[in-house]
């Protein structure tokens, strides 16, 4: 039996060494002008039901952009899509 037809040919890593030597550019090492950043927060209880989530602190502070919870998204057939709440002095 031959094995696997899967394992016969071996690719190539065209990107072994930049792996290896730590000069490989990830999607997270791009920096792109006027770049927004991202921050999920999580409910530190596994299986709790969470009733309400106070966004105030976050809307107020300096530089955020949008404030997205499970409230303010919108329902659809297809799924959930989040709609932007964005604080009155957003970055444009």
């Amino acid at each position: 039996m031959d094995g696997d037809p899967r394992r016969r040919h071996r690719r190539p890593r065209v990107d072994a060494y930049e792996r290896v030597s730590g000069t490989a550019v990830y999607p997270s090492d791009v920096i792109l002008p006027d770049m927004l950043y991202g921050a999920i927060l999580r409910c530190p209880h596994a299986h709790a039901r969470v009733l309400a989530v106070d966004t105030s602190a976050a809307v107020g502070m300096p530089g955020v952009a949008a404030v997205l919870t499970g409230a303010t998204a919108r329902r659809t057939s297809t799924g959930t899509t989040a709609a932007v709440t964005r604080p009155s002095s957003s970055i444009p």
